[in-house]
C-alpha cells in the first residue's frame, strides 16, 4: 500500500486507491477516487467515491511484466499531478506524447534496458532535438522508473548512466544601463507603466509574478515587496494563478525609493480610473487592463514590444528585465548571494553558472587592478635578465 505523501490530505482506500476531497469555486466539496493505473473520477459525495474504488479494485490492473513505458510515465504523472505546477504537468505530457511514446512507448518495463534508452537519446540527438529538450525528456523517463524501482516493477532504473549533450547556458539578451534609462524614460510618462518597468527591472521578479502581484504584497511604508504567487498556464495552456512562485517559495524583496514613488503614484492614478469605471474586475490586482482585470501574458508582451519600438532598445523578452536587473547587480559588486536571494533562485551556484559571462567581465575588471604587478615596476633588479641554468 503506498505511503500518504507528507502534507496532501487523502485517504487510501483498497490497496492503491485513494479519494481527494476538493473544494470547487463555489465553496461545494467534492471527493475525486484516483488509482494508479485508471483516470480519476468525481463524486458529489464521499460514499460514492468509495463505492466507485470497491468496484474497480480488481479491474484494469496491469502486472509489471505487462506495463509499458507509455502506461508507466502516464500514471507517474498523474499521481504528481497535484505537487507540479500545472504548466510544467502540460510539459511533461508534451514530451511523453512527442518524445517518449513515439519510439519507447510500447516498449513493456522489463525489456526497457540502459542501451535501449541511450539508443533513443542518441535518436533524439540525431533527428535535431536540441540538448535542453533531451535533457527535459530523459528526467522525465528516469522519475518514472526511479519511482518504478521503489513500487517494485523494475529492479534498477535504466536511464541510470545514460548521456544526454551537454547543455550550455545560453547567453541571455539583456539592456545595457544607457538602455535600461532609455526605456524608464519613455514609460515615465504612464504611470502603470512606470511603475511595472521599475518593478521588473529593479528586482528581477519573473514575467509571472510582475503581473500575479497584489497590492496587499506590498508593503509600501517599508519599502518591501512579497513574491507569493505567479501567473503561468495550466496543462491545456489557459492562463491561471498559481499560489506558490516556481521556486514553491515566497521571497522579500526591498525596493528601490524610486520604484516606491512610482507605485505610489500608479496607486493614486488606479483608484481613480476604477472610480470612474462603470466596471472594475479585480481591486487588488497591481497591473491592470482597461476592465480592472489582472493585465494578461500575451498583453504585457505586447505593451513590452511596443515599448522596445518607442525606445529604439535591444529587443528582449519581458523575461530579459530580470536578467537585465541580474547582469546589471552583480557587474555594480553585489554578491553573487544577495542576487540569487533576490531572484529565488535555488542556489548561489545555480546564479553564478548562470551569469557565467557577468563574472568573467568583472574578473577582468577586477583583475585588473594587480596589472601593476605584472607590467614592470621601479625595482633595484630590472636590468637581471634571465639566462637559463
Amino acid at each position: 500500500m503506498p505511503k500518504k505523501p507528507t502534507g496532501h490530505d487523502r485517504r487510501l482506500k483498497w490497496g492503491d486507491g485513494w479519494i481527494v476531497e476538493r473544494t470547487t469555486a463555489r465553496g461545494e466539496t467534492r471527493y475525486q477516487a484516483r488509482r494508479h493505473d485508471a483516470p480519476a473520477r468525481t463524486f458529489a459525495t464521499l460514499a460514492e467515491a468509495e463505492a466507485h474504488l470497491r468496484d474497480t479494485a480488481d479491474r484494469g490492473y496491469v502486472p509489471p511484466e505487462r506495463t509499458t513505458v507509455a502506461q508507466l510515465v502516464t500514471a507517474f504523472l498523474d499521481r504528481a499531478a497535484h505537487r507540479i505546477a500545472p504548466s510544467t504537468l502540460g510539459q511533461h505530457r508534451s514530451r511523453l506524447r512527442s518524445l517518449i511514446a513515439p519510439e519507447l512507448g510500447t516498449v513493456p518495463l522489463p525489456m526497457l534496458t540502459a542501451p535501449r534508452v541511450q539508443h533513443w537519446l542518441d535518436g533524439l540527438t540525431k533527428r535535431g532535438k536540441s540538448p535542453e529538450t533531451i535533457a527535459g525528456a530523459r528526467r522525465l523517463l528516469s522519475a518514472a522508473c526511479k519511482e518504478a524501482v521503489v513500487l517494485g516493477m523494475l529492479a534498477t532504473n535504466p536511464v541510470t548512466g545514460t548521456r544526454t549533450p551537454a547543455v550550455r547556458p545560453p547567453r541571455m539578451a539583456t539592456w545595457t544601463e544607457e538602455e535600461v534609462r532609455v526605456v524608464l524614460a519613455v514609460v515615465g510618462a504612464d504611470p502603470m507603466l512606470d511603475a511595472a518597468y521599475r518593478v521588473a527591472l529593479s528586482t528581477g521578479v519573473r514575467p509571472g509574478e510582475l503581473l500575479a502581484l497584489r497590492w496587499s504584497d506590498l508593503d509600501l511604508a517599508a519599502g518591501v515587496l512579497v513574491v507569493k504567487r505567479t501567473r503561468s498556464r495550466d496543462e491545456d495552456y489557459r492562463e491561471v494563478v498559481s499560489e506558490t512562485t516556481k521556486g514553491k517559495r515566497s521571497r522579500a524583496i526591498a525596493l528601490q525609493p524610486s520604484t516606491v514613488a512610482a507605485l505610489r503614484a500608479w496607486k493614486r492614478a488606479q483608484a481613480a480610473l476604477r472610480l470612474a469605471s462603470p466596471v472594475w474586475r479585480d481591486p487588488e490586482a497591481v497591473l491592470t487592463e482597461e476592465d480592472g482585470r489582472a493585465m494578461r501574458r500575451e498583453v504585457w508582451a505586447g505593451v513590452h514590444e511596443g515599448v522596445i519600438v518607442v525606445a529604439g532598445a535591444k529587443r528582449i523578452t519581458p523575461h530579459g528585465c530580470r536578467h537585465a536587473f541580474a547582469t546589471l547587480a552583480l557587474e555594480r559588486g553585489i554578491p553573487v548571494k544577495v542576487v540569487s536571494d533576490v531572484l529565488g533562485h535555488r542556489s548561489s551556484a545555480f546564479t553564478a553558472d548562470r551569469y557565467q559571462h557577468t563574472d568573467e567581465r568583472l574578473q577582468r575588471g577586477t583583475l585588473g587592478a594587480m596589472a601593476d604587478i605584472y607590467d614592470g615596476g621601479d625595482t633595484t633588479t630590472k636590468d637581471a635578465k634571465w639566462t637559463g641554468n
